[in-house]
């Protein structure tokens, strides 16, 4: 549950008023109802209005930052002072440094299990470029947030968003990589719609990953990634497996 204040000020009385929005939230197979309540009445004109919103938006993390360094704390304190009040859900940090594949394929096999209006930011290889892209995107109820750097084709190989919006930025601000971000997310966080963050495009770079090669006797995989049991998951699926 979450409350909105509207403080009214007459600044001829000295005196102050104000109009209480109570907003109950409430989650049931992924719809959210909103009841508000409005306490007011008819106000003077020569008001001084200021209005303090709040927001509890979940946003995920996935990096290639490590649990060292100061990469990901002035990644974190950025977000925070964009939108203090959102919820910062580490996904991992743990990506090896500027692999795209393997952070796609961890991303891929978590996100949906997060709340519709969750926000996800991917930072990995942000700088493929001289003057690299980033680009949000609204997709079936969520937005993410990435460089232009294959990461989309390979979390959304099919199924993709219909279009992207290049987050505006000033050269100047890629020293600081954490503002581009934190500005893209708080505006999200906000509630403000994504076509303000930038222009559109259904472009983006595409990146392949290593496919099985199949023979009448045999199927030749690749290990992508092994995990914290030494599992080695690879890009044979179940299906061709079977085949």
């Amino acid at each position: 549950m979450g409350r909105k204040y509207l403080a009214v000020k007459d600044r001829a009385l000295g005196t102050c008023c104000f109009k209480f929005v109570l907003i109950l939230t409430r989650a049931r197979e992924n719809h959210e109802y909103a009841l508000k309540i409005r306490i007011s009445t008819a106000l003077p004109l020569n008001l001084a209005l200021h209005f303090y919103p709040e927001s509890m938006a979940i946003v995920t993390l996935t990096t290639d930052f490590g649990d060292r360094g100061f990469d990901l704390p002035k990644l974190k304190g950025a977000l925070l002072s964009a939108a203090s009040t959102v919820q910062l859900v580490d996904l991992t940090h743990q990506v090896g440094n500027y692999d795209i594949v393997q952070a796609a394929f961890l991303f891929r096999n978590a996100w949906q299990n997060f709340p519709k209006g969750t926000i996800h930011l991917i930072s990995v290889n942000d700088y493929p470029a001289d003057t690299p892209r980033f680009l949000a995107a609204a997709h079936r109820g969520h937005y993410f947030i990435a460089p232009d750097n294959g990461l989309f084709s390979l979390i959304f190989p099919e199924d993709a968003p219909n279009q992207y919006h290049i987050v505006q930025y000033e050269a100047k601000e890629l020293i600081a990589l954490d503002r581009i971000y934190a500005r893209a997310v708080g505006h999200l966080a906000q509630g403000r719609p994504i076509i303000e963050l930038g222009e559109a495009t259904p472009e983006v770079m595409q990146r392949i990953t290593l496919q099985p090669v199949i023979s009448p006797s045999q199927i030749r995989g690749s290990v992508i990634f092994i995990d914290g049991f030494d599992n080695a998951i690879t890009n044979i699926n179940q299906p061709l497996f079977e085949q």
